[in-house]
């Protein structure tokens, strides 16, 4: 089973969130309004990066990987935009 690792940035808090998830479309909703951990503080959250792996052991070590690095840093290193930097731009509808 296919898994999607994820870096999430919410405007209104200014900050990133690194997951991931076999069924990535509804682990966004839940981010945005459906769970009560700390990601359920905004209903802003924005997809910025993501990619596809092919198992749960793929997409738990990419997620340590960027955590221990940091989301800005390791966007940074790929020339990926810093949202708070930009505009924020259009944000992805689920």
């Amino acid at each position: 089973m296919a898994f999607r690792v994820y870096i999430l940035f919410s405007p209104s808090l200014k900050r990133h969130y690194v997951g991931f998830s076999s069924h990535h479309a509804r682990r966004l909703r839940q981010h945005r309004r459906e769970h009560s951990g700390w990601s359920s503080l905004a209903e802003d959250w924005i997809e910025i990066w993501n990619q596809t792996v092919s198992d749960r052991i793929a997409a738990r070590e990419l997620e340590v990987r960027i955590k221990a690095r940091g989301a800005p840093r390791f966007l940074v290193e790929l020339d990926v935009p810093l949202q708070q930097e930009h505009d924020v731009g259009v944000r992805m509808r689920v």
